[in-house]
C-alpha cells in the first residue's frame, strides 16, 4: 500500500477515481478510490476535501448513469 504524500507536514492522500456520489443535508459526498490501496479502503469524502481535483469530478460527472452504478466499488 502507499503511503501518503507530506505537503507542509500534512498527509495528502492521491485520489486515483470517484467510484460514487450522494446528495444528502450535509452537502455532497464522494466515494472515492485512493491511488495503491484496495477497494476495501474506498472511503466517503465531503466534495471540499477533493477542491484539488476537479478532473476527476468532471470524470465522474461526465459518465451516463448506468455506467456510474456499474463501476461502483
Amino acid at each position: 500500500m502507499q503511503p501518503p504524500e507530506l505537503i507542509d507536514d500534512e498527509e495528502q492522500w492521491e485520489v486515483e477515481e470517484i467510484v460514487d456520489k450522494v446528495k444528502n443535508k450535509e452537502g455532497v459526498w464522494y466515494k472515492v478510490k485512493w491511488t495503491g490501496w484496495g477497494d476495501i479502503y474506498n472511503e466517503w469524502v465531503p466534495e471540499e476535501e477533493l477542491d484539488k481535483a476537479p478532473a476527476l469530478k468532471r470524470k465522474y460527472e461526465q459518465q451516463p448513469a448506468r455506467m456510474r452504478k456499474r463501476n461502483k466499488r
